[in-house]
């Protein structure tokens, strides 16, 4: 009896002994806040590791951003004003045209390995794509007229 106590001490004890937990040594941090964003920040964080396979990375730390990012193509006859949202997001993906005509407007989906993964033309001012069916990753959504670039946007889907 006392040999299954003990036994059943020690998977115990090494369940405990194994776990991990977040920890830091800063310096300093703090946030910062205008009209235009915010900012949270770490002086002195020694614990940062960052893992990659094929699927994508990993970063594990005290604080990581979420990052996103409208691409901008350089065209100077061509002002477009559109919205892509939610980003990041989870199954699907709307573009809003706002005041552009969406004749001869289409769309591009690339994976991160720049393969074409959905493209076809728009059919009104706010379009839904689905996404549902990939994996969560970085996509490409480059929005195209006349068959030209005019913005891409930089997609995370969780």
């Amino acid at each position: 009896m006392s040999y299954k106590k003990t036994g059943l001490s020690l998977l115990f004890s090494s369940f405990i002994l194994g776990l991990h937990a977040q920890h830091s040594s800063n310096a300093s941090g703090g946030n910062n806040a205008s009209a235009s964003g915010s900012v949270s920040y770490s002086i002195g964080q020694v614990f940062y590791e960052s893992y990659a396979n094929t699927t994508g990375t990993s970063a594990q730390g005290v604080q990581q951003p979420i990052e996103l990012y409208t691409l901008e193509i350089n065209s100077a006859d061509v002002e477009i004003d559109i919205a892509v949202f939610p980003n990041p997001t989870s199954n699907q993906l709307i573009i809003d045209l706002k005041e552009v005509n969406p004749a001869n407007v289409r769309f591009e989906l690339t994976d991160s390995q720049g393969k074409k993964l959905q493209g076809m033309e728009i059919q009104s001012q706010e379009f839904q794509i689905e996404l549902e069916s990939y994996p969560k990753a970085t996509y490409l959504l480059t929005i195209l007229q006349e068959n030209q670039p005019v913005k891409s946007f930089k997609i995370i889907k969780n």
